[in-house]
């Protein structure tokens, strides 16, 4: 019988201090390791040998997301004192200063790593360009105001998915800034990620409700719903065989992302 356990690699020690992580982020090549502590500090362990390499301070506030160019060669940090920090990952240089509106809550950099999208819990959208740090473009949550859970671009960078605090995700053509239609789940519950398949005709969705949802691209229809979790989705991801894998605090559960007949 084939073996399907997990291999442990390697630890790495919080900071001794109380601090807790509030987001991790691995670098495309899986070199680095970035931790984002609540005291708003950024821990980067390289994962040849596990062993911290630098520490990056500058936030006032708690890190809530982190995430790494599709190059490796920038990180980028949201934290709860409206600011987003791009960093040099491998010398630990500041790069820019990103003044925001509100609290970030998600952040995702587009396939090409030319533009930075962050959700904010104020419900708007805001699409930066990452080399200088411009504003591009603004996107309004529609409806009734909720914050920016989980944001994801689709592969070929056309489509730019979030997941909202309610049981919507709305969906945007990033070319035209036009509203294509989203997805509302018939379970509540916040969409606390959302992931394209690798051919960008699927998103799937993790949600307060304990379920898991896929869903069809463009068209907005619901494809499968699995069910049975016995605590919140957080994180989640679709293979290119069209399974997926969801994080959740206590299980990791692989499921088939089929459709129902």
């Amino acid at each position: 019988m084939e073996d399907r356990s997990l291999v442990f690699e390697g630890k790495v020690s919080a900071p001794k201090d109380g601090r807790f992580s509030s987001d991790i982020a691995f670098s495309p090549d899986g070199s680095l390791l970035a931790f984002g502590a609540s005291d708003g500090r950024i821990w980067i362990w390289g994962t040849e040998d596990w062993e911290p390499l630098r520490i990056l301070e500058g936030h006032s506030a708690k890190i809530c997301d982190l995430a790494f160019s599709p190059t490796g060669q920038m990180l980028a940090s949201a934290g709860w004192d409206h600011k987003i920090r791009l960093w040099e990952p491998t010398t630990g240089h500041l790069l820019r200063i990103v003044e925001v509106r509100g609290k970030v809550q998600s952040i995702a950099f587009s396939p090409d790593g030319a533009f930075l999208a962050a959700g904010g819990m104020d419900g708007i959208i805001r699409l930066w360009r990452a080399g200088d740090g411009s504003l591009e473009r603004e996107f309004q949550v529609r409806g009734v105001q909720s914050p920016v859970l989980s944001l994801a671009f689709s592969p070929d960078g056309t489509l730019l998915a979030a997941g909202t605090a309610i049981n919507w995700i709305q969906l945007w053509s990033v070319k035209d800034h036009t509203l294509l239609p989203g997805m509302t789940s018939p379970r509540w519950g916040g969409m606390n990620d959302v992931a394209f398949s690798p051919d960008g005709r699927k998103l799937a969705s993790g949600n307060a409700g304990h379920e898991i949802q896929v869903w069809r691209v463009p068209e907005g229809d619901l494809i499968t719903a699995i069910q049975g979790h016995t605590d919140t989705v957080t994180s989640i991801a679709l293979s290119p065989d069209g399974r997926r894998a969801t994080q959740m605090p206590t299980q990791m559960v692989v499921a088939e992302a089929s459709a129902r007949p």
